[in-house]
């Protein structure tokens, strides 16, 4: 026995049935069986629920012969995160479910918080979905963060006739709007990290010139944009991943009224009167790029940068696809890249 292994309990559900109990928290669920199971799971939590306390000193308060048990259903707690060690922060014990989800990948808030807060963040587009992303990473904690007010991807809703807000953030949020002439002002030394661009009303080639600018400053891309009533989104590494390029030239290979499709998507910014969306798809969309953004910098498992994520409410899918590079993409091909060129100078050979 471990005599110096000083533990604390999470908050946990225990729900009794006959052959025992069965402990719940975030993903994980443990069954004890046996008589008496509950009586020694609440024995447990008497010691541990709002204080530390020894094993030995719990053990202590079982018989001989059932202390072996008790020493492993203990073991087993600790392993699952049920208890913890008496010097670990209590993440998720204020009842906080997204601490709880984070701590199911031995992850915390304040570390996440952090990781993004690090990163020099850019959203261009001022309209319904680069605010709902906005106010997502807000309400996580993470401040430190610019809408580019991009013209051809404003929603005319939050504007007046001369292009004024009419319809602004609270005083905090709204200073965190600059102008595209800010932005270049600002990024003069490359100072951007990771640019998200929204498109809500279609339109996916105005984020185009975004795909360009980040593939060749190396910035971290995430296009979000929502055509037809499906939401597309996928987080794009230059030098790594496919681009938006990329995606748009093998969509096209299956298409035949290219021209159509390039004339109605640069004109999308005057589409907005006549276009149809419903608020659950932007809702589910803007949460999803939230959701990539965090499971990506928050280096939780099993990674997909490069994967499109494309939802469709209407037919009620959500599938995740790898974004194939194309070799000779003409924005992230190598082949754009000028190569560096050593000149050697050949000296001729002294007459004998």
């Amino acid at each position: 026995m471990l005599k110096n292994l000083y533990v604390k309990a999470l908050p946990f559900q225990v729900i009794d049935f006959p052959e025992g109990v069965i402990l719940k928290r975030g993903f994980e669920k443990i069954v004890v069986n046996g008589s008496g199971a509950l009586q020694k799971v609440l024995i447990i939590l008497s010691f541990t629920s709002g204080r530390t306390a020894s094993l030995e000193e719990i053990c202590n308060q079982f018989a001989v012969p059932d202390r072996d048990g008790v020493e492993a259903l203990i073991k087993d707690l600790l392993e699952r995160s049920f208890l913890i060690h008496a010097d670990q922060n209590l993440v998720g014990s204020n009842g906080n479910q997204f601490d709880i989800f984070l701590e199911q990948f031995k992850l915390s808030q304040k570390n996440l918080v952090e990781k993004l807060s690090a990163l020099k963040i850019f959203i261009v587009g001022y309209n319904s979905l680069s605010l709902t992303i906005l106010n997502c990473l807000n309400d996580l904690g993470v401040d430190c963060i610019s809408i580019v007010d991009e013209p051809t991807l404003r929603n005319y809703k939050y504007f007046d006739a001369d292009g004024n807000v009419i319809k602004p953030l609270n005083d905090e949020s709204n200073k965190q709007i600059i102008s595209l002439d800010e932005f270049v002002s600002k990024n003069k030394e490359n100072s951007t990290e990771f640019l998200i661009s929204c498109s809500e009303f279609g339109g996916q080639a105005l984020l185009l010139k975004w795909n360009t600018y980040c593939v060749e400053n190396h910035i971290d891309f995430m296009p979000v944009y929502l055509q037809d009533m499906i939401g597309y989104t996928s987080l794009m590494i230059p030098g790594e991943t496919a681009c938006l390029q990329c995606l748009r030239t093998r969509q096209n290979s299956h298409l035949r009224d290219l021209d159509i499709r390039d004339l109605i998507e640069t004109n999308a910014t005057n589409a907005q009167s006549v276009t149809a969306i419903h608020p659950a798809a932007m809702s589910i969309l803007a949460n999803t790029a939230f959701f990539e953004i965090t499971h990506y910098y928050g280096r939780m498992p099993f990674p997909r940068p490069g994967k499109l994520i494309r939802t469709d409410v209407i037919a009620s899918e959500t599938e995740g696809k790898k974004i194939l590079k194309v070799p000779r993409c003409k924005t992230c091909s190598s082949i754009n890249r000028k190569a560096e060129v050593q000149i050697n100078l050949m000296h001729p050979m002294p007459d004998k």
